[in-house]
Parts: structure tokens; sequence; C-alpha cells
């Protein structure tokens, strides 16, 4: 599912500041499609930090990876639903970096699993239209459509030592 970005900012607006950073790690190749944001946000891309990170080093084929990992490491994350771990997708989320950057990419759930491996509770993230906004922020045991988004069964007591059946705020 592809919103505009004026309807990413009309979902969203509530959970961000104004004149944020934000860092957009998309597919999206025509950067012209996010100036509705850069009218709120102070916006980035990953090419921005190429060379600076010496990611012109690196193989170009894992820098959805590399996005994936930063994206998974913010203060909170909003992704569309139906987003796969298939980078080349024309889909967007949002997630605001711990400094106040703000990142869109294509891969919502395995973020939103990521963010559970680090502990992260599932009521930091969130999708991108209003009808599923909030859909992370209760315990829901996974019922038919599983690839739509990930489930705290991924991640939460996955050693198997216990059963848990609802998020356990961290300590």
């Amino acid at each position: 599912m592809k919103i505009t970005a004026d309807d990413w900012y009309k979902n969203t607006r509530g959970l961000f500041k104004k004149n944020e950073i934000v860092y957009i790690a998309t597919d999206e190749r025509d950067t012209t499609f996010f100036l509705p944001l850069a009218k709120h946000y102070k916006l980035r891309f990953l090419r921005n930090f190429t060379e600076s990170a010496g990611l012109d080093q690196l193989d170009p084929n894992i820098m959805g990876m590399v996005d994936t990992i930063i994206a998974s490491r913010g203060r909170i994350f909003v992704g569309t639903w139906f987003s796969t771990c298939k980078w080349k997708l024309s889909l967007l989320c949002f997630i605001v970096i711990t400094y106040n950057s703000l990142i869109l990419l294509s891969v919502t759930g395995y973020i939103n699993r990521m963010r559970g491996y680090y502990g992260m509770s599932g009521t930091t993230s969130f999708y991108s239209t209003p009808d599923r906004k909030l859909n992370t922020h209760k315990w829901q045991n996974h019922s038919k459509i599983l690839t739509a988004r990930e489930w705290p069964t991924a991640w939460i007591g996955i050693d198997g030592d216990e059963a848990l059946f609802e998020e356990q705020i961290p300590l």
C-alpha cells in the first residue's frame, strides 16, 4: 500500500515535532516525492552519508539491510501495513531515531521484530493509516494474515523457558 507524502504527514503529524531532523530510508528514487514532508521536517537520506560513513566502500546490495538496522533503533517507528522484507517495494514507513531523526522504510514487520529483540515496547511502534495506527499497542496473538505485521510471540519468551501471553514492561 503506497500513500502520498501528504497522507504520511496528515496521519502521523501528532507523533513528531516540527522541524525534526528526518532521515528517509526508502527505495523511492524521486526525492521530490518527499517535498510535502520537507515543509515540516529537515530531511536526510542515506546517500547524504555515503562518503562520511564510508558507505561507498560497501556492497550496494546491502544498503537495504543497513537502513533496516538504523531504522530498528529509533525512539518510535511508524510503518506501512502489509510491508514485508522485500526491499524493492514502493512502500514507506517512519521511524524517529533517538537523536530526533526520522526514517522512512519499506520493511515494517522485520523492523518491529528487531525492535522487539532490543526490548522496545510495541507502544513505540505505529502504522501509517489511522485505522491501524495503534495496532501494536496491545498484545495480540497472531491469527489469519501473518505477514501483514510482526507478532510479539516472535521475540517474547523465545528461549522457551516461560510462556507469555502479554507484553512485559522492560526493567
